[in-house]
């Protein structure tokens, strides 16, 4: 397993940007993975994020949990209309580390 999530993170930008565009070819949505004609509820999510606007939501994910289809981080990200950071991606490290750098930043690390 420690190879394989060692590929994942090194390979991290390619595989988002695969899948992202398998799914879009094959009519899935890109967040719940499900087909967006028949079964996606993504548009139907009420937006949490103007209930605190005091708070930014930033979720960061390992590559493999974003290529699962059971993943419910990408809803929650977008359910608060935060940003979905999936980690080893360049440009989503960039955003990480400015992120980290701001020192009203809370963790949160579920466990």
């Amino acid at each position: 397993a420690g190879a394989q999530q060692d590929f994942m993170l090194a390979h991290a930008a390619e595989l988002v940007r695969l899948c992202a565009a398998a799914a879009g070819a094959a009519g899935r949505c890109r967040y719940c993975w499900l087909p967006k004609a028949a079964a996606c509820c993504c548009g139907r999510l009420p937006d949490a994020g103007p209930s605190c606007p005091e708070i930014r939501w930033v979720l960061l994910c390992h590559p493999q949990e974003f290529l699962r289809s059971t993943s419910s981080g990408k809803l929650v990200a977008r359910l608060l209309g935060g940003e979905l950071l999936v980690y080893g991606v360049p440009s989503h490290m960039r955003r990480l580390a400015d992120v980290l750098a701001d020192p009203k930043l809370r963790g949160l690390f579920p466990a």
